[in-house]
């Protein structure tokens, strides 16, 4: 799967992301928001790493920096953060995706809920 210049694009759509999952070789998919969303609803196989811990869940995930990230949040703003601190640490190949799990669920998977 061909991923978009990160000097140019920061954010992927969630097609954009399903097509990603579903490839040969699918990024890591991080979930920045916090527990008690994360409980409510989450998309499978992504892995919580909360923003307000973000730094340590990183360290300890030992991620390659040429892997694929895609980071989401609820509406895409988290994300974007975690997307710039991932890009000034070394992981370039990193992305936001866009409206975040309310758009996932209203285009991809209805069957995660909504908030």
């Amino acid at each position: 799967m061909t991923y978009p210049d990160p000097l140019q694009q920061s954010e992927l759509s969630v097609h954009f992301t399903q097509q990603a999952l579903a490839s040969d070789s699918p990024p890591v998919l991080l979930d920045c928001r916090e527990l008690h969303e994360w409980e409510y609803c989450r998309i499978t196989g992504s892995v919580f790493t909360p923003l307000s811990a973000f730094r340590d869940h990183i360290d300890r995930l030992a991620l390659r920096p040429e892997e694929p990230i895609i980071v989401y949040c609820h509406h895409g703003v988290r994300s974007l953060s975690a997307v710039h601190y991932l890009r000034e640490t070394g992981y370039f190949n990193s992305f936001s995706m866009a409206q975040g799990i309310d758009a996932w669920s209203m285009q991809i998977d209805t069957s995660v809920p909504r908030y």
